[in-house]
This record gives structure tokens, sequence and C-alpha cells, in this order.
């Protein structure tokens, strides 16, 4: 309940504050704040701590897609010598072949790292999710001009295939590690909790991202002002995300996929502070987190 008040109190603020970022962004931050707290009262501790890790590793990949999309399309006038991507290329050609990438991405975390420890997924994947950065820096300082590859061809490289491939590779722990933290009969309740736990902290990446883009100076209309674009990419795409690397080790157990985290959340049901709160609302869910530590 506490979630769905926050995400529509974000919605009406965002109609009734128009183009005021800071209290969006301000907003946003007391909300998580908020909302991961009672996650640490109400939750057993193991899954507070995925739950917040969850949150945080949605949060620190500052969301800076309406910066780039208007760089990769915009015409002469605004940027000047760039890509000026016609739409069909930039919205169905590239999709198709990240969608293929996507798919490669699948196949390879199920090939290569389905059995490796939680920690070392994330960190390994939070790192090529930051390398990945370095592709969408190079097209804007014009690397790629540099060497003799074309806009299309680089973005095709860089964005459509290895974005896609590296996105679906930090994309897939985390739904593992979600599924995974499901109790019995309780799948759909801790599901949505977790889920929603990460959509919440890709919005706060959302306002983040917009405030960024105010603080690097970037200017969309006329007249144009990309020169803190490079600068903006490195900090919301390489800088910001590697604040995940020590926390990997903070609040992720040290467990392979193929151990059963649920024993492990519901044999701590009984020890967390909101037990006896949560014994009067549902005694029914108790007993199925019991049966499933047992």
């Amino acid at each position: 309940i506490a979630m769905a008040v926050c995400a529509f109190g974000q919605a009406l603020l965002s109609l009734a504050v128009g183009r005021n970022y800071t209290a969006q962004l301000i907003y946003s931050l007391v909300a998580s704040t908020l909302l991961c707290g009672l996650s640490w009262f109400c939750l057993p501790r193991g899954l507070a701590m995925c739950t917040l890790f969850l949150f945080l590793d949605s949060a620190t990949y500052v969301r800076i897609d309406g910066a780039l999309d208007y760089w990769f399309t915009a015409d002469d006038t605004c940027v000047p010598g760039g890509p000026a991507f016609d739409y069909t290329y930039y919205t169905t050609y590239t999709r198709i072949v990240g969608s293929i990438a996507g798919w490669a991405g699948v196949v390879l975390f199920q090939s290569l790292m389905g059995t490796w420890r939680m920690r070392t997924i994330f960190w390994t994947t939070t790192l090529v999710r930051v390398a990945a950065g370095a592709f969408d820096v190079g097209l804007v300082l014009r690397w790629n001009i540099a060497i003799g590859l074309s806009d299309k061809a680089a973005y095709m490289l860089g964005d459509a295939i290895v974005g896609d491939l590296c996105g679906m590779l930090a994309f897939m722990p985390a739904v593992l590690l979600t599924s995974k933290l499901c109790p019995r009969d309780l799948e759909a309740t801790t599901y949505a909790l977790l889920a929603g736990f990460q959509n919440f902290g890709t919005q706060v990446a959302r306002s983040v991202g917009v405030s960024m883009m105010t603080g690097f100076g970037l200017h969309t209309e006329a007249p144009c002002d990309w020169a803190g674009l490079p600068g903006l990419i490195v900090a919301a795409h390489m800088a910001v995300p590697l604040v995940m690397l020590p926390l990997t080790f903070v609040l992720l157990p040290d467990l392979s996929p193929q151990d059963d985290l649920v024993k492990e959340t519901a044999a701590e049901l009984l020890q967390y502070p909101g037990a006896a709160l949560a014994r009067s609302e549902s005694e029914s869910e108790l007993d199925s987190y019991a049966d499933a530590a047992t």
C-alpha cells in the first residue's frame, strides 16, 4: 500500500509542478528512503537486504534516455555533424537487432553464469554494464568517425548489440534473485513487492537523470548545448553504478542460484521486528513461511 501511495503521489506531483525537476527529485529520494525503511522493519532481514539491493541497483543506473535519444535523432541545426538517425532506423531496425542481442544475453547467462555465486554474478554484470557506457561516449566524441566507422554501424555494434546484450546480462540476475526469494504460497505477493521496488528504483533513476541533465547544462532546444553530454554519460552510466560493487558484498547472500534462498528467508521470519504485526494480519502467511523453512 505504501509503495502504491508513493507512486501515485509522484504522478500527482509531476502533474502539479511540471518542469520543477528539483521538487520531483526531492520527493523521489524521500519516498524511496521511507519505503526502504519500511521494508527493513516489515520484512525478514535477508529479504529486506536483497530488496534494498535490487532497488539501489535500479536507482544507481541513472536514466538519461531523453538526452541520448534527442542527440541521436536531432538534425544539424541542433547537433551539427551528429548522427541524425531517422526514426525507422532508430526505433525499428536497431530494436530488432537489439532483441536478438537480448536473446543472446539470456543464452550467455544460462550457459556461463548459471552456476556462479550471486555476488560474483552481480558485480560482474555491473562492470559489464559500466564498460558498455564507453560506446556512447565514443559516439558523442566522434571517435568512430576518427577510425572510419559510420554512425549507423557504430550505433548498431554498440548500443543495439553490446548495449542490449549487457542490459540483458544485468537484468537476468535480478529476475533470478527475485524468483528465488519467493516463498511457497506467497509467490505473487513477494514477487510483486520485489518487482515494485525495482520499478520504483527506475523511476528514481529517471528523476536523478533529469536533474543531472540540467546540472550538466544540456539544452535540447535552440540554442542547443551538448558540451556536457560526454561527462553526463560517464557520471550516469559509468561512475554512479560502481557504488553497487561494495554493496554486492554487504547486501547479497554468498549463495549460488542452486541454493534454497526461500529457506534462508523463511527461517528468519519469526525473528524480524514486523513478525508480530504480520502474524496478526495473516496467520496463514506465517504458516506458509514456516513450512518453507522446514
